[in-house]
């Protein structure tokens, strides 16, 4: 009988050790058989499934946007009608900022003004019109990449903007206007707001810093954030995947701004081990709602 896995996660970055062990362990003392993959097993572990001698019902993808060896892997688990945490064609749609930019204006979300260019190997030359409309400084960032891959912060010269191309000349580029948080009590009112299976999370969140301090249920209804569910909500529907972090910034005026789009990969290390990591208890929780929902799906399945 071949080894039936209820929940299954890629991982090759050393600081989701923890993450991810938390997830298995919660697996097992719920009663579900958790599986770890990771560089040095994932090529056993296609020949295994490929054998018949393990199955895999939900898999959760946190390595094959930056290890090439698990590429093999997800085709092989789509071919077998394995149910992904985000389907990897949705997670690719939701990476590309200049997509999801598009489709929260028309969705009635309110984002940074932006001007997107073509690939720099596409189209070296850039139309900069409107480069005043958005002021100085601005934000320079790839359509596809998360953590911060290269974001460019405060530039103020056209130069800057053809530096950046250059170096990812294969990336659409989104030039932005910077977002002036308001500040609530001696924070900033800037939100990372995280969505795993339809339950949402919000934590305050430095973008100088990267600090998170979790949103409380008091802080909610005083200041009204009932609003950055409702856009977390909406960004779910547009993005259709179940696991992801938005940025989220109220300004002065009471304006809440989409400011970074959707990050499927989330950054998981917890604040007892890093200072710029998630809370433990909320990385807890994600775990718990993860788990909870794999037990339904296996369920159905």
């Amino acid at each position: 009988m071949p080894l039936e896995v209820d929940f299954a996660i890629g991982w090759d970055w050393e600081y989701d050790r923890d993450f991810v062990y938390l997830i298995d362990y919660e697996c097992n003392k719920r009663g579900l058989q958790g599986y770890l993959v990771y560089p040095d097993n994932v090529d056993e572990t296609i020949a295994k499934l490929s054998k018949g001698e393990i199955t895999f019902k939900v898999f959760l993808d946190r390595a094959s946007e930056s290890s090439n060896k698990f590429i093999s892997l997800i085709k092989l688990l789509k071919k077998k009608g394995v149910a992904f945490v985000n389907e990897p064609e949705l997670s690719v749609r939701a990476n590309d900022k200049s997509i999801m930019h598009l489709e929260f204006l028309s969705n009635g979300l309110y984002v940074p003004y932006t001007i997107i260019l073509s690939p720099y190997e596409d189209n070296p030359d850039m139309d900069l019109s409107s480069l005043h409309v958005i002021g100085t400084p601005f934000i320079v960032k790839p359509a596809d990449g998360g953590g911060g891959r290269g974001v460019v912060l405060g530039v103020k010269t056209a130069y800057d903007i053809v530096k950046a191309r250059e170096k990812h000349g294969k990336d659409k580029y989104l030039i932005q206007e910077e977002i002036i948080p308001a500040v609530i009590r001696g924070r900033k009112a800037w939100f990372r707001s995280f969505y795993v299976y339809g339950n949402i999370i919000l934590c305050w969140w430095d973008n100088q810093t990267g600090e998170y301090h979790r949103v409380t249920s008091r802080a909610e209804r005083r200041y009204k954030f009932k609003e950055l569910k409702r856009i977390t909500k909406k960004i779910a529907e547009i993005a259709r995947i179940n696991f992801f972090s938005t940025e989220i910034a109220m300004t002065k005026t009471g304006r809440f701004v989409v400011v970074d789009y959707v990050n499927d990969v989330c950054d998981m290390r917890l604040k007892s081990k890093a200072f710029d990591g998630v809370p433990d208890d909320v990385v807890m929780d994600i775990v718990r709602e993860f788990v909870d929902s794999v037990r339904s799906i296996t369920k159905s399945r």
